[in-house]
C-alpha cells in the first residue's frame, strides 16, 4: 500500500470478493480493527487487521472502474461518521441531558422527609400541651 491514505484494492474473499477503498485517515478506535468501503455494500464496513491484510491486494488491470468506485467511495464518505465521532457524539448527548435533568433530590432532603414520616406524632401533642401550660401560667401572670 502507498503512502497516499487512501488506497483502492481488492478483497479476496471467496463469493464475498470485491473492490474496497481503504482510507487510513479512518479511525475505528480500536487498534485491531480498520474501515474498508466495500464497493459491493455500498458502504463502510469494519473488518479485523489479522483476517483482512492478508485478503487485500492491489486492483488488476481492468477489473473495476476505478472511477466509479472513487465516486461511489466519496459519496459515501459523505455521510459516514467512524465509531470515535459517534462515541464522542454520544457523550456530548448525554452531557446536555445531565445537564437538562431534573435535581435528584439530595439525600439529606429524604432523611428529613423520612424523619417526618416516622416521628411519632403523640410526642408531638405532648411538647404542645407543655407549651400550652406554659402558655396558661404566662397568662395568669398577668
Amino acid at each position: 500500500m502507498s503512502e497516499n491514505p487512501i488506497w483502492c484494492g481488492y478483497l479476496e474473499a471467496g463469493s464475498k470478493s470485491t473492490p474496497v477503498v481503504l482510507d487510513q485517515r479512518l479511525n475505528t478506535g480500536k487498534p485491531d480493527t480498520i474501515y474498508l468501503f466495500n464497493q459491493t455494500r455500498n458502504t463502510f464496513l469494519e473488518y479485523k487487521r489479522e483476517i483482512v491484510d492478508a485478503k487485500l491486494r492491489e486492483l488488476e488491470e481492468g477489473e473495476t472502474n476505478v472511477g466509479a468506485l472513487k465516486a461511489a467511495f466519496n459519496e459515501a464518505r459523505k455521510e459516514f461518521r467512524p465509531r470515535t465521532s459517534r462515541a464522542q457524539t454520544i457523550a456530548e448527548r448525554s452531557t446536555t441531558a445531565v445537564k437538562t435533568a431534573p435535581d435528584e433530590p439530595s439525600e439529606d432532603s429524604l432523611v428529613d422527609e423520612f424523619v417526618t414520616v416516622v416521628d411519632d406524632p403523640d410526642s408531638d401533642a405532648e411538647e404542645d400541651e407543655d407549651e400550652d401550660e406554659d402558655d396558661d401560667w404566662d397568662e395568669d401572670d398577668d
